[in-house]
């Protein structure tokens, strides 16, 4: 029985943390970036110590050793010793994942004022030269009809994308990248791949193809369950 409320535990808690992102999908991908800012670059939460907000307070001093020290947690930490293997492989991936999305988003910001979600967006439209449709974006981007509106109207203002009625069915719009979203994209693009280079260069190529094969089986075997 405790180890069941363990493992409902971390999927509440699990879907909580991820409330940044579907939030971010919903309210706008600014939201969704300034929550995961919350989280800091190294996708930790840093949280005080017990008795460390009573100490600011009572001596009157926000610095020093003592009143600085926090606790990083990260999904891991929520983990037993008999969780099963499949949670803490769940919960390492998800890590992981936070890990490298949030240095991205903060880079994406600084850099380029360029939030993920657009990025990805753009990134959709330079792989399709003859544009595609707001529907198959959003399938692509796994993300409702509505968000991916909100992105395209943005972009179609900083004129980076264009959207026309597709002939026959003017209800459907086609939208395709401009020469000034392109040579924006590729500028972006180049940035982007060397901080992804950096962040996972220091796995060998063997390493890397073992990862990939593992997580090729992960991916075939979620694919088969479908929505269950």
């Amino acid at each position: 029985m405790g180890r069941s409320n363990s493992v409902r535990n971390i999927v509440r808690n699990s879907r909580r943390d991820n409330l940044g992102d579907n939030l971010g999908d919903n309210l706008g991908d600014n939201l969704g970036d300034n929550l995961g800012d919350n989280l800091g670059d190294n996708g930790t939460v840093k949280t005080p110590k017990r008795g460390e907000e009573e100490s600011k307070v009572r001596n009157g001093n926000n610095t020093g050793a003592n009143n600085q020290a926090v606790i990083s947690l990260d999904h891991e930490s929520r983990l037993h010793e008999d969780d099963h293997h499949s949670i803490r492989l769940w919960l390492r991936l998800l890590t992981c994942s936070n890990l490298i999305e949030n240095r991205l988003r903060s880079r994406l910001r600084e850099e380029f004022d360029m939030t993920l979600p657009r990025f990805d967006f753009l990134a959709q439209l330079e792989r399709a030269p003859d544009g595609l449709t707001m529907g198959e974006l959003s399938k692509r981007m796994m993300v409702s009809g509505g968000n991916i509106s909100g992105i395209a109207t943005q972009l179609e203002a900083e004129g980076f994308i264009t959207r026309s009625p597709v002939p026959g069915n003017r209800r459907t719009f086609c939208v395709c990248l401009t020469e000034v979203g392109e040579r924006q994209f590729s500028k972006i693009a180049a940035q982007h791949e060397q901080w992804v280079i950096e962040m996972l260069g220091h796995l060998s190529g063997g390493e890397v193809d073992q990862l990939m094969e593992s997580l090729k089986k992960v991916k075939a075997g979620l694919a088969n369950k479908g929505g269950r």
